[in-house]
């Protein structure tokens, strides 16, 4: 749900209304402390499975360049990283689908599954950590990454 603060079609009036019965629960209701840190250790559980990788790079970043390969299809290359892996991704937008091609630093044979609002897509790397994916639905991803040793990788959500 937005703020309804933030919404255009509000009046000052309404906004300035809001503002303070937003005080007022934060006053007479705050939400207690002990809740809070309660959320904030639970927050820690979402990736139990897999350690979180952070993106280190994007070319869609500002500074970052846009990349075109040929007059049919743009290319996004991003990586991700976390302490022990690293995986290194170009998008290629083919109309409403992705290809993915992919590859892991260190080479390791890993399973790969892209999550997406309608389902999720799987693929093996090779033994050396490469990857393709065809027919991945553009909007909302994250891959989620298996080596047959060591930790699993998980990408944040990204558009593609």
């Amino acid at each position: 749900m937005t703020d309804p603060r933030q919404d255009p079609d509000v009046g000052a009036d309404e906004r300035r209304l809001l503002g303070e019965l937003a005080q007022v629960i934060r006053e007479r209701d705050p939400v207690p402390a002990e809740l809070v840190e309660i959320a904030r250790q639970s927050f820690t559980w979402r990736t139990v499975d897999a350690e979180l990788a952070q993106l280190v790079a994007d070319s869609e970043e500002p500074g970052g360049a846009t990349l075109i390969r040929s007059t049919t299809a743009s290319v996004r290359l991003l990586a991700f990283a976390t302490r022990d892996l690293r995986l290194d991704l170009e998008v290629l937008a083919e109309g409403p689908a992705r290809r993915l091609v992919g590859e892991l630093d260190p080479g390791t044979a890993a399973r790969i599954v892209v999550e997406h609002p309608s389902g999720t897509l799987t693929e093996d790397t090779d033994e050396f950590g490469r990857f393709l994916i065809t027919g991945v639905p553009g909007g909302l991803v994250r891959l989620r990454c298996r080596p047959a040793s060591g930790r699993p990788l998980l990408t944040p959500w990204l558009k593609i």
